[in-house]
């Protein structure tokens, strides 16, 4: 579980994509967007300035990935390349020129979206409850959960080992 305002998801990401190339017949990611506002997740009391627009780009997202599956990678590493989000109208241009307008305007009523964000919101405060820890990212592995800042390849590679019993290892990291 992610969201795209949150700075420890924005740190993880490339860390997930390296990962997820190194190890590709080994492990897969499955990204979900929670908002962390308070329009959007009812778990959520108050938002931070940082998260003003979460619940926009996490809707946004899920337009493009239900609009063009294909063009879904490509939007969320561009929505995770630099420190801070683009600005929400940038985000909107850019999903628009991934998928076309017609099309993103459709997939963004679809009501999927809406219930989708509202299952990731479920599990959010389900692994809340169960690890007493609201902090994003949240990584499923197995049956643990991480919860908080993972701050280098090795700490989830000794996660992924340890809850996955797998024996991982990137070369040269």
């Amino acid at each position: 579980l992610f969201d795209y305002t949150c700075s420890h998801c924005r740190a993880l990401h490339p860390i997930l994509v390296q990962m997820s190339e190194q190890f590709s017949n080994q492990l897969a990611f499955v990204s979900l967007p929670m908002p962390l506002s308070s329009r959007c997740n009812p778990n959520i009391h108050g938002t931070s300035p940082s998260a003003l627009h979460a619940c926009e780009y996490a809707h946004l997202s899920l337009a493009v990935w239900r609009a063009k599956p294909s063009v879904f990678h490509q939007f969320d590493e561009w929505m995770f390349a630099t420190v801070n989000p683009p600005p929400l109208e940038a985000a909107e241009a850019y999903a628009a020129q991934l998928v076309g307008t017609n099309e993103l305007q459709s997939a963004s009523a679809d009501p999927w979206i809406e219930q989708q964000i509202g299952i990731d919101c479920e599990i959010h405060h389900a692994n809340w409850l169960a690890v007493d820890s609201a902090a994003l990212p949240q990584l499923t592995i197995g049956d643990a959960v991480s919860s908080g800042p993972i701050n280098s390849v090795q700490q989830l590679e000794v996660l992924i080992n340890k809850y996955l019993g797998l024996n991982l290892q990137l070369n040269g990291f």
